[in-house]
Parts: structure tokens; C-alpha cells; sequence
């Protein structure tokens, strides 16, 4: 660190007396001098670069610096001047315009000046070397990354977000380049309602660099404009070749329900992966249906669905049949309108589930009392809220899960009823908008799951304060995330029992300096938590969410933990 040092101003002196001080030491005390020297005499090079060498001396190398180009101004043919400059570029960190101040240097010198040239050559080798260390290390700055490497960064980023080519060829020239000259970035075509055609010429361009499609895998088309954007290229003939493309994954979402024949999967052969938001009715016609045996994910989201033929997924790992609600305040489900045994047709066909989410209603019961489907793979389970969803869960025997999410059920007794899991097994469990009136049943399957690390009763109606109590009171639980959003019955005094039972006391520490093994607590919208406790909440657990309300409501005192 530079140390400030006042420089003095000195009585009029002799150029011998500033250079006994310089030599003793006294920098401060040579700067004044010189420049009492400049003002009374003028300024000649000689004094300059006296000065500059003081000022050096103190670490002030844009002072030295602004001396020296006086010299320079001064005696554009001495070698001095360039020599100073040279040597306080370097201390300021510029070593290729000191390297350049050098070589002018080195035209002045004097042929008979050895000692000066031995100077102006060491500081010039010292520029040199470290400009060359500079530069390696910081060669490989994002800008000037080797293009294998770059690419092989954009290509990891691309798997959580298909759309990463176009934001990332706006970062500088280099990085718009390699996007450009690299098809594998292009894989998936997305297209949303912001500008569809540009993205869609964009992506066909880029893509059928080569003259071929080989480099997609997957499309995703949002919204009623892209859909429209879709089917008009496709019907122009310019995605003739992705027709025969081998991309495995596709999405459409649109919302509003519109009856658009966006694709034929006999014509896609390789897909494997199947999304269909729709906000009306989907219905899957035979020949559709022979290709689903071979896929791995098929997620539907419409008002109704209808299979010409009851289909079979020997191959499915994730099943997501699910009701478009756009009155779920009342939770009053529509959802998939493919009869209640059909339902259990499909899921007894895919004998290899991991995860299965349901949210149905049912055109009819038929009595399937003695069917039980084994799904010993299955590790994901959400049955949905409405009735008719619990019950086809009734017949399902899955030992291995170890994420259930429960939604909605009228009575604390019914939160079980049908689910057949192994309670020591499960490691993350959602419970939402329960109604608590009883609370036995609840607090007794609670307390078997000695393995659960994550538990949610969001938006819970009852006293919910209990449950965190009998929690609290057992030990041995794998507690590490709770979710208690939107439960306007919880109060301080629960939520402080339980950290406060969650406290890792080591055989050194007392409960000032111990923290919780709950490593994420989330009160948000829960009005009885006080502010107070909120500094010692983000003291014991590593996140604490805590939202009151909205930035329009709060006006700025909306408070997050």
C-alpha cells in the first residue's frame, strides 16, 4: 500500500542541497526543493527528472510520469525523458507502451552512454517479461476462449435452457462467431410469442448449416402465434427435412385451445419425450397411439383427452395426466376424460414408472375392487386432489416411493387412505390445503417417516401449530427443508420450538452458538410470525424465507428473511 506523504514546502535552496536530501532519503523533503528550484529557475529536463526520480521514490508514478512527458515536450532527441517514462509505466502496471518508451529511449542514447543503455535495456527486458506473464495469465479471458472450450461451455449451459444460443452470441464478437459456426447449439427449435418468425429463421438458417438436421434433438412451441408460426413454416414445406429429423423431444403449450394438427408422429420416428398444453381437447388417434409404446415421458395437460385405443408404455418412465383449472380457487378439477379404467389400463402398462402424476376426472367407476398394479420403480407420486384420482392410487402398490404430494383432502383421516407406501422410505412429502380438524392421524403417519428431509403443509387451514410441536418433540428425525407458506394459523412461538429442537449441540457449543439442522425454513404470508424472531430464525438456519406480502402492498417494508 502507498503510504501519503506530505511534501514540504523548503526555503529557497541550492540544486546540491535537493540532491544530499534525495541521497539521504528525504524524498518529500528533494520534491520540495526541486520544485522550488522549477518555480525560481524554470524547468529544465535536468530538474524534472530529478524530480521525477523523488516523486518514484515516494510511489507517485503518475507525477513521475507527468514529469517525465515535460521532459520529453522539452528535449524531444534526449533519451531521458523516454528513460523516465519507461520506468513509470512500468511501476503503473502499462508495460507495452513502457516496452514502447524503451525502444525510443534506446534511438537517444548517447553510443558512449553504457551505463545509461544498460538501464534503459533492464527496464525494457523487465516491461517484456511482464507483459508476457500478463498475458498468459489472462488468456484466457471469456472473450479470447479457445473455441473447443467455449463451445463445450455453451453446449452444458444449453441443457437447462434450450434457448441459450440466442442470448449468448449477443455477449461480444467472439462468442456471436462460435454460436454461429456450431449447428449442436441449435438442437432445439423454441419458439415463443416474442418474434416467432425471426427465431424461426434464425434456427432454420443456423440449423441447416451443412444442408442437414442431424444436430436436432428437440422442439418446444409456446403460445398461439408460435403455434401459428410452426404450422405455417411446416406448411410451406421448409421443415420438410425435420420431419425426418432425429430429435426426441417435443412441447406445445398452447392455452387457448386451438385445433392445430401441429405434427404426425408417425413421421418422428426417434421421439421420446412428449409435452401437449392444450386448452381445450387433445385426442390421440391410433396411428399415434401404436408410436407412444416406445416413449419415456408423456405429459397432457387439456380440458379432455380421448384415445381412440387404450395405448401401453412398456418403455414410460414419467406419466403426467392433468387437468387445465382455471378456477382452482374453488379446487373443482377437469382434467382428463379417458375413463376411470382406462387410467388404470395405461398405468398397468408401464410397469417401469418413476414418476406419475394424476389430476382427473372420470366419465365412469367400473368395479376394479381386486386389481393391484405393481409399480416397484415408481418414486414420484402426486394422485391429485379429486376423488376419483385417490381412488385409482388405491389400487397402486408402490414400496419405493420417496415423494408423495397430497393435496386437498376434506378430512385429516382421508390424507392416507389409498396411498400404499412404506412411511420409512419416504424422503419429501407435500401435504397442501389441508383442512386440520383432527389431528391424530396426521401427527401419528408424521412420525413414522424417521427418513423425511423435506416437508410442505402450504396454505394449511387449522391448527398446524401442533403439528410442529409433536414434531419438535420427537428427535431422530431427518428434518432438513420445511414449507409452512400461507398457514395464517402458525405463530412465533411453534416455529421457535422447532429450530430450537433442530439445534446440532456438540459437546462444545451451548445453544447461543449452535445452529439447526434444518438448513431451509419458509414462513412466507404467515401473519403471526413476529418480526423479532426473525434475527435469531436467520442466526440458527441457513435460509429463512419470510415474505408478509407484496411490494404493492408492503409500499417498502415488505420484509424477506
Amino acid at each position: 500500500m502507498t503510504t501519503r506523504t506530505s511534501i514540504r514546502p523548503s526555503a529557497p535552496s541550492s540544486l546540491d542541497d535537493a540532491n544530499i536530501a534525495f541521497k539521504k532519503g528525504r524524498y518529500a523533503d528533494a520534491v520540495g526543493m526541486y520544485t522550488k528550484l522549477v518555480e525560481v529557475n524554470g524547468a529544465t529536463a535536468q530538474l524534472l527528472d530529478s524530480r521525477a526520480a523523488a516523486y518514484m521514490k515516494l510511489g507517485k508514478q503518475r507525477e513521475a510520469l507527468v514529469d517525465a512527458k515535460a521532459i520529453v515536450k522539452l528535449a524531444p532527441n534526449a533519451a531521458v525523458g523516454y528513460s523516465r517514462a519507461a520506468q513509470a509505466l512500468v511501476n503503473l502496471g502499462k508495460f507495452q507502451s513502457a516496452v514502447s518508451m524503451a525502444d525510443r529511449a534506446l534511438q537517444y542514447v548517447a553510443p558512449a552512454d553504457t551505463k545509461r543503455r544498460a538501464t534503459i535495456e533492464n527496464t525494457r527486458m523487465e516491461a517484456t517479461e511482464l507483459q508476457r506473464e500478463l498475458h498468459r495469465l489472462t488468456g484466457c479471458h471469456i472473450g479470447t476462449m479457445p473455441f473447443e472450450i467455449l463451445l463445450e461451455v455453451l453446449l452444458y449451459l444449453q441443457a437447462d435452457d434450450p434457448n441459450t444460443p440466442l442470448p449468448m452470441g449477443g455477449v461480444c464478437r467472439h462468442w456471436r462467431d462460435v454460436v454461429s459456426r456450431s449447428p449442436a447449439l441449435w438442437s432445439s427449435l423454441v419458439l415463443r410469442d416474442h418474434k416467432p418468425e425471426r427465431k424461426a429463421k434464425l434456427f432454420i438458417d443456423k440449423a441447416l448449416r451443412g444442408g442437414q438436421w442431424s444436430e436436432l434433438k428437440s422442439i418446444d412451441v409456446e403460445g398461439l402465434t408460435a403455434a401459428k408460426t410452426f404450422k405455417a413454416r411446416r406448411d410451406s414445406g421448409q421443415l420438410d427435412a425435420l420431419m425426418h429429423a432425429s430429435f426426441d423431444a417435443a412441447r406445445f403449450n398452447d392455452p387457448v385451445g386451438t385445433d392445430f394438427n401441429l405434427f404426425d408422429l408417425s413421421q418422428l420416428p426417434r421421439l421420446r419425450s412428449l409435452t401437449i398444453t392444450n386448452g381445450a381437447e387433445y385426442r390421440v388417434c391410433e396411428a399415434d397411439i401404436l408410436r407412444l409404446a416406445s416413449f419415456r415421458h408423456l405429459s397432457i395437460h387439456a380440458l379432455e383427452v380421448a384415445f381412440e385405443t387404450t395405448p401401453e408404455f412398456p418403455e414410460l418412465r414419467r406419466l403426467h395426466l392433468q387437468g387445465v383449472n382455471n378456477n382452482s380457487q374453488i379446487n373443482v378439477s377437469v382434467g382428463v376424460n379417458v375413463g376411470y379404467k382406462q387410467i388404470l389400463d395405461i398405468i398397468q402398462s408401464a410397469p417401469l414408472l418413476e414418476e406419475l402424476h394424476l389430476s382427473t376426472t372420470l366419465m365412469s367407476t367400473q368395479s376394479t375392487a381386486d386389481l393391484v398394479i405393481e409399480l416397484p420403480y415408481l418414486q414420484s407420486l402426486e394422485p391429485g386432489f379429486h376423488a376419483s384420482s385417490l381412488l385409482i392410487s388405491s389400487h397402486l402398490r408402490t414400496p419405493n416411493v420417496s415423494r408423495l404430494v397430497l393435496a386437498a383432502s376434506l378430512l385429516p383421516e382421508d390424507i392416507f387412505i389409498g396411498v400404499h407406501i412404506t412411511s420409512s422410505n419416504l424422503i419429501e412429502l407435500h401435504l397442501h390445503k389441508l383442512f386440520l380438524t383432527n389431528l391424530g392421524p396426521v401427527v401419528d403417519q408424521l412420525l413414522q417417516m424417521r427418513n423425511l428431509r423435506v416437508l410442505a403443509i402450504p396454505r394449511a387451514q387449522g391448527a398446524i401449530d401442533r403439528i410442529l410441536d409433536a414434531i419438535s418433540q420427537v428427535g431422530g428425525l431427518a428434518l432438513e427443508e420445511v414449507d409452512f407458506t400461507g398457514c395464517d394459523e402458525l405463530g412465533s412461538g411453534a416455529v421457535v420450538r422447532l429450530v430450537r429442537a433442530r439445534l446440532d449441540l456438540a459437546t462444545d457449543q451451548d445453544e447461543r452458538s449452535a445452529r439447526s439442522r434444518l438448513k431451509t425454513l419458509i414462513i412466507d404470508s404467515c401473519p403471526l410470525v413476529e418480526p423479532r424472531v426473525l434475527p435469531w430464525l436467520r442466526e440458527k438456519v441457513a435460509r429463512v424465507s419470510c415474505v408478509y406480502m407484496t411490494k404493492k402492498q408492503a409500499r417498502g417494508a415488505r420484509f424477506v428473511g
